[in-house]
């Protein structure tokens, strides 16, 4: 599995060229400290897991959906060889401001991958960022939602 952290806000499809490439640079730099060595899944399908931390009371929140592909257009060549290895993306826009920073109340945390809950603790200032995981994709097959045959 790879975990990445990108500090910022992710950025549409319909940003600016400069907007993009800064977006895109961002998260080219959370990968190569995560895995210096170029990608981990060359070949096969992957799953990945997008979590977006934001205040939704900003104004001109992108789409969920528009800030998607410009982040995994990044990680193409550093995390997996080719973009069309994912096979299942689960994304969610999460405001920062409905969650406490006090471990003591937040009993959810527990549950919680170690380096979000890290990450979202120890900030001094809690800025916007993006949580990633990648990891090899669940066998879609034996979804419980499927017919049976």
């Amino acid at each position: 599995m790879i975990e990445l952290i990108v500090v910022g806000r992710p950025k549409s499809l319909q940003s600016s060229t400069r907007s993009l490439d800064g977006w895109r640079q961002s998260v080219e730099e959370a990968a190569r400290a995560t895995i210096p060595h170029g990608p981990v899944y060359e070949t096969g399908p992957v799953h990945a897991c997008f979590h977006w931390f934001c205040d939704v009371s900003a104004a001109r929140i992108p789409d969920l959906d528009n800030v998607l592909k410009p982040t995994f257009d990044a990680l193409q060549a550093l995390v997996f060889a080719d973009d069309y290895q994912l096979t299942d993306i689960r994304a969610a826009r999460i405001d920062l401001n409905s969650l406490s920073r006090d471990r003591s109340i937040a009993a959810d945390w527990e549950s919680w991958p170690t380096k979000l809950v890290s990450h979202f603790v120890l900030a001094e200032k809690l800025e916007e960022f993006v949580y990633l995981q990648i990891v090899d994709p669940p066998n879609l097959l034996e979804a419980p939602w499927l017919p049976q045959h």
